[in-house]
């Protein structure tokens, strides 16, 4: 097991890691260590990847909770509140097994950005799909500008056509 990225949030420092033989529904391993405390959660990739988005989600809007299912896991976020601020609790299920349920809990950090920068991070490591777009919007974005007698090129997949009105 190789710890991929860890992210500090407040007095916590969470970890991602994938585990390579594992089986698929704990194909992720997150580790969240507190000063005295560790606690560890496995999931499939889906699940860790729905775990990013859901955080966030949360770091731009006001959502309470959700839920996540595949075949082989079942993930529960909920948004909570205590006397140390909001936090978001994952509560993961591995289904048909007779263990308990895994918690991991996410400080929201100053203005929600702990969660932005978890989510963030983890879906990059998660996401390849999302880093080659990433790689790709940023290589277009420095790429000279054409020069007035070469044509622009156009892509015809950006156009949008109009549904039809319904009458």
């Amino acid at each position: 097991m190789e710890t991929l990225k860890s992210i500090a949030i407040e007095q916590k420092v969470f970890s991602l890691a994938f585990n390579k033989g594992a089986p698929e529904a704990q194909a992720v391993i997150v580790v969240e260590k507190s000063r005295s405390k560790t606690f560890r959660a496995t999931t499939t990739e889906g699940g860790a990847r729905w775990m990013s988005r859901f955080l966030c989600e949360c770091s731009a809007t006001n959502c309470t909770s959700s839920r996540y299912q595949d075949l082989r896991v079942s993930i529960v976020g909920i948004v909570r509140n205590n006397n140390r601020g909001i936090y978001v609790e994952f509560s993961c299920f591995e289904k048909g097994s007779k263990g308990f349920k895994k918690v991991l809990c996410f400080s929201a950090g100053v203005n929600q950005e702990g969660w932005a920068k978890a989510g963030l991070e983890f879906l990059f490591v998660l996401d390849r799909d999302l880093d080659l777009g990433c790689q790709n919007y940023k290589a277009q974005m420095y790429k000279k500008e054409p020069s007035a007698s070469q044509p622009k090129s156009f892509n015809f997949n950006w156009v949008s056509r109009k549904r039809p009105e319904s009458e």
